[in-house]
């Protein structure tokens, strides 16, 4: 995760991928997407608005790519690759995220 602060008027443009496999049984759904928290904790947002990017992940690790921009308005934000695990397996070998997230001006 990064820690960004906005003014009015940015937004962020956000691209990244997590390296993951399922830890036991033959495949899995789970969604990702990019997303913020406010810096002070609470409420995560996606960036797709609660539709998130269903991917299947299977026991061989592969990377599993979200992207979107990132409209949380003014104010220090917690910023991030989201995976939601939705199935009753354990995602494993997660140890690598690669997140990368551009400010601009709208």
């Amino acid at each position: 995760t990064a820690v960004v602060t906005l003014a009015a008027g940015q937004r962020i443009i956000a691209w990244g991928s997590a390296e993951l496999a399922l830890l036991t049984g033959t495949t899995q759904s789970f969604d990702g997407d990019v997303g913020w928290q406010p810096s002070a904790g609470g409420t995560i947002s996606n960036a797709a608005g609660f539709n998130y990017m269903t991917s299947e992940a299977s026991t061989t690790r592969h990377p599993y790519p979200a992207n979107g921009v990132i409209n949380p308005g003014a104010g220090t934000w917690r910023i991030g690759l989201l995976v939601r695990n939705t199935g009753a397996g354990s995602l494993s070998d997660n140890d690598y995220v690669n997140f990368t997230y551009m400010i601009v001006n709208q």
